[in-house]
């Protein structure tokens, strides 16, 4: 379901541009949150005014699709780019 590669000769050397799943524009919102600082589901669903649950639903499709990674510290997950 992802967009195909593209193929390209660039400067003598050959290149491949791989396409991750599209990105929506909440999501686009919670990577920018994530690099201000916002790292946990809570913090995001505060700055967002939306419930925990919506702000990580946003988070997972964001770990599906490799753009953001998660640790945890304690009891909190964290999550970073």
């Amino acid at each position: 379901g992802l967009k195909e590669p593209d193929f390209l000769e660039e400067d003598g050397f050959f290149k491949a541009v791989l396409y991750r799943g599209s990105v929506n524009e909440m999501e686009k919102i919670v990577l920018e949150l994530i690099q201000e600082g916002f790292n946990t589901s809570s913090a995001i669903a505060e700055k967002l005014n939306i419930n925990e649950r919506t702000a990580r639903k946003y988070l997972l499709n964001l770990l599906s699709k490799n753009l953001v990674r998660r640790k945890r510290i304690g009891r909190k997950i964290v999550y970073y780019i």
